[in-house]
C-alpha cells in the first residue's frame, strides 16, 4: 500500500490525539483486509490528496450529536434504526430514492417509537454506503458468451457491476464520484428533514393505512390502537402551537462501513476545538465482520477517531476476543462510543450471543447493542439468487431481544438493508407475500437482498410489539433482579478519572471554547468569553498565591455574581475540587459543612445585597482551612438540602457533568448558539448550576443574572434583550409572575422551566396565560441532575418524560436511578448507612409510576407521603398541595405521625377554621389533619426550602406558638 502524503492539506495537525502517535495515515503500518488492488497508485495518491482538500461532509458538532444520543440509547433510553441499502448504486442517487427510503425510515421510526416508548436514533446506510467487502475476490458472472471469471465487484466506490474486465477493473477517480454522490445525497436529506418530513399523524396514517390493507392486520391492531392513544397526549401536549414538535425538523443521520481506508484517510479532519480527528466522511462509521482484526488496519484507524463507531460481530466471535476490542475501541468507557452489530444468523443466535453479552456487562463497558438480522440469515435458490426469509428475520430479532432479557441488558437497535421501493429480494413478509417464484420480477439489488417497504414496515411492527413487551416484563419482581444484576454493567465508568487534573481540559474544552467575541454573561454589563477567560486566568493567579494547587480542595460559600463564575471556573481549571456552599447557610450550619467536607481554602463574602437581588457585587475572602486534599476525583461536592434529614455529601465528576450537560441539550426547549437563559434560582444547587450557568456556557446561550428577582425586575430583564429567552425557576417565584395582572407584551419570552419543586397546575396556567409561554416541568436531584422534563406543561400532574440517558425504573412505588456509581461520598450518615444506592440503582425515596405506553413519568411525592388511614389510602402529598393551593396559605408541610399532622404558614387574617372549612370541601374526611399547627412561618433550611422533619416543626410550633 502507497503512503500518501497530504503534504498541501490545509487540515493536518500534530499526531498526539491518542498518545501512541495515531494519524489519519497510521493504519497504513497495519494489514489491510478487503482493499482493492489498484493497478494505478500514482492516479490513486491525486485523487487521495484532492480529497483531503474537499469541504467535510459532515460536521464533528453532529457527530457529537449523534453520539449523545446513542450513549442515551447504551444506557437503555433509545433505540437505534441504522437502516438502508446494501450497497448504493447509480440508481440510489436520484431524488424518489432517496425520498422513498427517507420515508420508509421515518415510517418505522415512528412504530418503533410509539410502540415502545423509546426515543428513536435515525441513521442511514446512505451517502456513503458504495462499498463492499466480498467473500472472494473473484466471481463467476454470465458475460455475453458465457460464464466470466471476473474480479469481484466492490462498490461503486471501487469498480463497475456491469460483466466485463474493464468494469471490474478498480478505478481511484471512483472516489472522487462517491465524494460527490454523497454530497447531492445529503443535500437531499438535510432538504428533507430540515423543514419536517410529515407530521406523527400523518405517518401514523400512513403506516395505519399499508398495515390495515395486509393480512397482518389483527396482529398489530392493538399497537396501531395504543399508537393512536399516544398520539392524542403528544396533540394535547403540542397543540398548534407554532414551533411544536410535529412542526420541527428531525436528525437523520448517515453511516457507512469504514472499508476503503484511503477514502477514509483522505476525509479525516482535526477538529481543533477538542485536539481530536473527525472522521468527516459520515456521522457513524463501522467495521465489518471481515476486517475486525485487532492487530488490523481497520481497528486502528477507527481507534484514533471520535465520531461514534460499530464493529459487525459474528457467531465466531471470543468473548476474550471482544473485551480486547472493547478496551481497543472505547477505553474510557464512554455510552454512545461503541456499538456492536450482531450478525449471528437465526440459528445461533441464542447460543453464540449470550456468552458475550454477559462478558462484556461484567466488564463494564456500557456499549449499544445491535441486531442486524439480514446478514446471517443469507440463503441462495437453485438459480443463484441470494435471498432472506422474513420469518428468519424475525427469529434472529426475537432471539437478540431474549438473550439481553435474560442478561438484563438493554437491546439497543436494529441494523438492516431495505429500501423503500417494492423490490422482490426478500422471501415472505404477510403484507405482500415474495414466494420463490416472485424472486426475479425486481429483484435490483447491487449487492445482497434488502427488505422492500411492507416488509419493512411489518418488522417494525414486530419490534415494537418485543420491545414494549420486554419493557413491561421489566416491572416484574424477576426481571428487577435481572436488572439489578446487570446493572453493574456501568459500574466503575465513572472511577476512571483518577484525580482531579482533568479539570482544565475539562473548562477550557467543554464551557470556555467557542469565540472570543461572544457575550457569555450578563450581569449588569454584558461579558464576552475573552474578557472571562482573562479573569479566570488572574483569579488562578490569586488562588495560587493562596496556597492553593492541582489535587487541592477548596469551598466556594458566594452568592450569585460574577466573583462566583470566575472562582468556580479557576478552581476548576487549576485542578482543585470545588466544595459548594450556600451563601444563606447560618454560621453554625456552615461549620457544620466545613468540618464535614475539609476544604484547604474558604472562598466566602462578607457582605451580599438583599434577597431579591438576582445578582451581587462582592469582595472576595480568601480564607485557609485545616482541610485536606481531594481524596476521591470529583470535580464538585454539594450538600443535599437536609430537608428531611442531615445533608450529605454528593460528588460529581467531569464524566457525570458532561452526560448532565448533553441531556440538557437534548432536550427541546432548551435554548441553543444565539439564545438567552434567565436564571432566576440558586446557581450553588444542580438545577441552576447545570441547567443554567453551564448548560449556557456550554452551548453559547447568553446567561443572564436579572438585578432583582421581583415580578417587575423579572419583566424588565426579559425585555431588555430581543433573543428568544428562557426562564429558569421555581414553584415559589413563578407564582408571583403568575400573580401579575397585566405584564406587558414579551415575544421573546418563548419557555419558561419550573424545578426545585412540583409546580401546580393552576401556576402554570396561570403563567402562561399571562406571558403567553409555557411553564415546563424539571425533576432532578442534587444526586443525577436532571431526571425528567416536560417542556410543554401539558402533561401534568405528569411530570414528563425521561431525559436524554437516564434509566428510570420503579420498585415497588418508588423510582430507581441507574448511575455508574454511588453520588454519596460516604454511605454512612453518622453510625446510620443511607441505603440509598446498590447494584447501579439509586433509589430518589419518591413514590412514583411510569407508563408503559407513552413513557411518562409520573412523580406522586416523598415516599413516605403514602400512609394508611383506617385502612384507606391517602397521599399526604395530595393533602399538602390542596393546602397550600388554598387563599391565604403561603406554605404548608404534612406528614403523618399518630394521625395526620399539618404545620401551615398562614397571611393576614387567614383562620384555621377558615382553612379547615376550605380543605374540607376538597378533601375527603378520612385525608383532614388530625392535628393543626398554625405557625407564624415554618422552619426552613438554608436554601428557603421547608423542612419536613416533625421534630424540628414541633419545636419550632413550640417556641413561636401555635394554634392547635
Amino acid at each position: 500500500m502507497t503512503a500518501f502524503t497530504f503534504a498541501s492539506n490545509p487540515y493536518d495537525a500534530p499526531s498526539t490525539t491518542t498518545g501512541s502517535g495515531w494519524n489519519p495515515g497510521s493504519w497504513q503500518e497495519h494489514p489491510a483486509a478487503q482493499q482493492p488492488q489498484w493497478p494505478d497508485t500514482a492516479a490513486l495518491d491525486i485523487v487521495i490528496q484532492h480529497l483531503a482538500l474537499l469541504p467535510p461532509l459532515v460536521s464533528a458538532a453532529e457527530s457529537a450529536r449523534l453520539r449523545a444520543a446513542l450513549g442515551a440509547a447504551a444506557l437503555g433510553n433509545g433505540f437505534l434504526l441504522q437502516a438502508g441499502d446494501c450497497a448504493e448504486s447509480t440508481g440510489s442517487f436520484h431524488t424518489d430514492a432517496v425520498h422513498d427510503k427517507v420515508k420508509v425510515i421515518h415510517q418505522m421510526s415512528t412504530v418503533l417509537a410509539l410502540g415502545s416508548g423509546l426515543p428513536v436514533v435515525r441513521v442511514g446506510r446512505i451517502a456513503g454506503q458504495m462499498a463492499k467487502p466480498r467473500s472472494n475476490p473473484v466471481e463467476s458472472v454470465e458475460g455475453p458468451s458465457g460464464p466470466l471469471l471476473l474480479p469481484s465487484y466492490r462498490g461503486e466506490m471501487v469498480n463497475g457491476n456491469a460483466p466485463t474486465a474493464e468494469a471490474r477493473r478498480p478505478e481511484p477517480t471512483r472516489l472522487l464520484y462517491a465524494y460527490y454522490r454523497s454530497a447531492a445525497s445529503l443535500n437531499l436529506l438535510r432538504m428533507f428533514t430540515a423543514g419536517g418530513f410529515a407530521t406523527l399523524d400523518e405517518i401514523h396514517a400512513w403506516n395505519r393505512e399499508l398495515i390495515t390493507a395486509s393480512a397482518a392486520e389483527p396482529r398489530h391492531a392493538a399497537l396501531l390502537d395504543d399508537m393512536d392513544e399516544v398520539l392524542r397526549h403528544l396533540a394535547s401536549r403540542a397543540g398548534d402551537r407554532p414551533g411544536a414538535p410535529e412542526h420541527h425538523g428531525f436528525d437523520f443521520f448517515t453511516s457507512h462501513e469504514a472499508l476503503i481506508l484511503p477514502y477514509e484517510q483522505a476525509l479525516t479532519r482535526c477538529n481543533h476545538s477538542r485536539s481530536s480527528w473527525h472522521d468527516a466522511s459520515a456521522h457513524m462509521v463501522w467495521i465489518g465482520e471481515r476486517t475486525r482484526q485487532l492487530d488490523g488496519a481497520h481497528i486502528e484507524f477507527a481507534a484514533g477517531i471520535d465520531n461514534p463507531v460499530g464493529v459487525k460481530i459474528g457467531p465466531a466471535m471470543e468473548s476474550e476476543e471482544l473485551l480486547a476490542l472493547c478496551h481497543r475501541l472505547d477505553p474510557t468507557r464512554d455510552p454512545g462510543r461503541l456499538t456492536l452489530i450482531t450478525r449471528m444468523g437465526a440459528s445461533d443466535i441464542r447460543g453464540a450471543l449470550s456468552p458475550l453479552v454477559r462478558a462484556v456487562r461484567d466488564a463494564g463497558y456500557p456499549v449499544l447493542w445491535v441486531c442486524d438480522p439480514m446478514h446471517g440469515n443469507t440463503i441462495a435458490g437453485s438459480d443463484g439468487l441470494k435471498t432472506r426469509r422474513f420469518d428468519d428475520i424475525v427469529d434472529e430479532l426475537r432471539g437478540f431481544i431474549e438473550v439481553h432479557r435474560a442478561a438484563g441488558t438493554h437491546p439497543g437497535g436494529l441494523h438492516l438493508e431495505l429500501t423503500g421501493e417494492d423490490v422482490t429480494e426478500c422471501l415472505g413478509g404477510t403484507t405482500s407475500e415474495v414466494l420463490w417464484g416472485n424472486l426475479p420480477d425486481r429483484y435490483e439489488t447491487a449487492c445482497d437482498p434488502r427488505l422492500n417497504r411492507s416488509q419493512a414496515l411489518e418488522l417494525a411492527f414486530v419490534a415494537a410489539e418485543l420491545l414494549r413487551e420486554e419493557g413491561r416484563s421489566s416491572a416484574g419482581p424477576a426481571r428487577a433482579r435481572s436488572r439489578e444484576s446487570g446493572a453493574s454493567m456501568y459500574h466503575g465508568a465513572a472511577t476512571q478519572l483518577t484525580g482531579v487534573t482533568t479539570g482544565a481540559d475539562w473548562v477550557d474544552e467543554t464551557l470556555l471554547s467557542g469565540s472570543s467575541d461572544d457575550v457569555c454573561l450578563v450581569l449588569d454589563h454584558e461579558i464576552d468569553r475573552a474578557t472571562l477567560r482573562r479573569a479566570v486566568r488572574d483569579c488562578e493567579a490569586l488562588l495560587t498565591q493562596a496556597g492553593l494547587k492541582a489535587g487541592g480542595t477548596a469551598a466556594l460559600q458566594l452568592p450569585p455574581s460574577l466573583a462566583y463564575v470566575v472562582h468556580l471556573l479557576a478552581v476548576w481549571r487549576l485542578g482543585v475540587q470545588a466544595v459548594l456552599l450556600d451563601h444563606r447557610l447560618t454560621v453554625p450550619e456552615t461549620d457544620r459543612a466545613l468540618l464535614t467536607t475539609a476544604p484547604q481554602l474558604l472562598v466566602s463574602t462578607t457582605k451580599a445585597g438583599g434577597a431579591l437581588h438576582g445578582f451581587h457585587q462582592v469582595d472576595v475572602n480568601l480564607t485557609p482551612y485545616p482541610g485536606r486534599p481531594a481524596e476521591t476525583g470529583h470535580l464538585l461536592l454539594q450538600l443535599s438540602s437536609g430537608t428531611a434529614g442531615p445533608s450529605k455529601v454528593i460528588g460529581r465528576t467531569a464524566t457525570s457533568l458532561t452526560a448532565e450537560l448533553g441531556r440538557y441539550a437534548q432536550i427541546d426547549g432548551m435554548p441553543g448558539p444565539g439564545g438567552r437563559l434567565i436564571a432566576l434560582s440558586s446557581l450553588t444547587h444542580t438545577y441552576g448550576l447545570l441547567g443554567g450557568l453551564l448548560h449556557s456556557l456550554h452551548n453559547n446561550v447568553r446567561f443572564t443574572l436579572p438585578a432583582r428577582t421581583t415580578p417587575t425586575g423579572v419583566m424588565d430583564t426579559v425585555l431588555a434583550h430581543p433573543s428568544p429567552t428562557l426562564l429558569m425557576g421555581v414553584p415559589a417565584q413563578f407564582t408571583l409572575l403568575g400573580s401579575v395582572a397585566e405584564p406587558p407584551r414579551m415575544p421573546q419570552l418563548v419557555q419558561a422551566m419550573s424545578g426545585g419543586g412540583r409546580t401546580c397546575p393552576e401556576v402554570a396556567d396561570a403563567f402562561a396565560d399571562r406571558f403567553n409561554a409555557p411553564l415546563g416541568e424539571c425533576y432532578g436531584m442534587t444526586e443525577t441532575g436532571v431526571i425528567a422534563t416536560d417542556m410543554s406543561g401539558a402533561m401534568r400532574p405528569a411530570t414528563g418524560w425521561a431525559a436524554p440517558g437516564m434509566r428510570i425504573r420503579v420498585d415497588e412505588g418508588e423510582l430507581l436511578i441507574a448511575t455508574a456509581e454511588s453520588p454519596y461520598l460516604s454511605d454512612h450518615i453518622g453510625d446510620h448507612p443511607t441505603g440509598r444506592w446498590a447494584n447501579g440503582w439509586l433509589r430518589t425515596r419518591d413514590a412514583g409510576e411510569i407508563n408503559d405506553i407513552t413513557g411518562l413519568i409520573t412523580v406522586r411525592g416523598r415516599l413516605d407521603s403514602q400512609v394508611s388511614v383506617r385502612g384507606l389510602k391517602v397521599d399526604l402529598s395530595e393533602v399538602e398541595d390542596t393546602l397550600t393551593a388554598l387563599p391565604g396559605v403561603r406554605e404548608a408541610v404534612v406528614l403523618y405521625g399518630d394521625g395526620i399532622n399539618a404545620y401551615v404558614e398562614v397571611e393576614g387574617a387567614t383562620t384555621l377554621d377558615g382553612i379547615k372549612e376550605a380543605l374540607g370541601r376538597q378533601l375527603a374526611d378520612f385525608k383532614l389533619p388530625r392535628r393543626w399547627y398554625v405557625m407564624p412561618q415554618l422552619p426552613r433550611t438554608a436554601t428557603g426550602k421547608p423542612l419536613h422533619d416533625h421534630k424540628a416543626l414541633r419545636a419550632a410550633a413550640q417556641r413561636n406558638g401555635y394554634t392547635r
